[in-house]
């Protein structure tokens, strides 16, 4: 039976569904069990995001499905289950730890500085910013013009997510869209546009932009590729069709 904050263990979750508005906004607290672990025992949905801190309990044997339309995190507060480092729901297709030094940055993947990224649309990619330790602000933007890098209308903020701790580290700030943009700590996640196929982007340094700057290119898919060769008819191809058919 769920005690839900002033409402008194006779009332069950469905007779608080049930209650007034007032009496929903006022009493807004989960708790069952010991500690106040909140179990689920059938589907939980959540259209936004859900950010744990701490243990999360999900009752065996009653617990049918967790679906989330938005990001879910968990945090590691004291002994518990999960990890210190935040991370959002579905795989990324590639995550790289990033570091800067005023002159470059450095993705643990590349050996080269700035390195080119190759991305594909509909992909979701992490930028680990946990290293640039508070300096060396990092966006995403449609041009690498140094004297335009403080100007926020070249920033692409679609599909952008940003998670970090608190100040106090008991807790995560999620952040998207433009206010994803410029951070130095936290994980930043791009999921890629559909619409981007064939675009160039740049990630750059809002402090050293004329430096700290590289390209993103947005891979064309196996679909586009398709698309575009049915879509031309060269005189290359029409004498290679004669000849094969002829």
């Amino acid at each position: 039976m769920a005690t839900i904050n002033q409402l008194s263990a006779a009332n069950t979750y469905q007779d608080w569904l049930s209650a007034t508005e007032t009496l929903i906004s006022l009493n807004n607290d989960f708790g069952e069990g010991a500690n106040g672990t909140f179990f689920v025992n059938t589907s939980l949905i959540l259209d936004g995001d859900l950010s744990v801190g701490g243990n999360m309990a999900l009752e065996s044997g009653g617990f049918d499905n967790l679906t989330t339309n938005g990001n879910l995190v968990l945090e590691l507060t004291g002994t518990g289950n999960y990890l210190t480092s935040g991370n959002v729901a579905g795989a990324a297709a590639a995550r790289w730890s990033i570091v800067g030094d005023g002159s470059n940055y450095n993705f643990d993947a590349y050996s080269e500085n700035n390195p080119t990224l190759n991305l594909t649309a509909g992909e979701t990619y992490a930028f680990d910013l946990q290293g640039l330790s508070g300096s060396h602000p990092f966006v995403i933007r449609t041009t690498n013009a140094s004297a335009t890098v403080g100007d926020s209308s070249t920033y692409y903020n679609v599909g952008l997510s940003h998670v970090e701790p608190t100040t106090d580290k008991k807790g995560l700030v999620i952040s998207h869209s433009a206010d994803a943009q410029g951070k130095t700590n936290g994980i930043l996640y791009w999921k890629v546009p559909a619409n981007t196929i064939n675009q160039t982007y740049y990630y750059q340094c809002t402090a050293h932009a004329s430096a700290m700057v590289g390209t993103i290119h947005i891979e064309n898919t196996i679909e586009a590729l398709f698309l575009a060769a049915n879509n031309t008819l060269s005189s290359d191809a029409v004498g290679l069709t004669a000849a094969l058919v002829g």
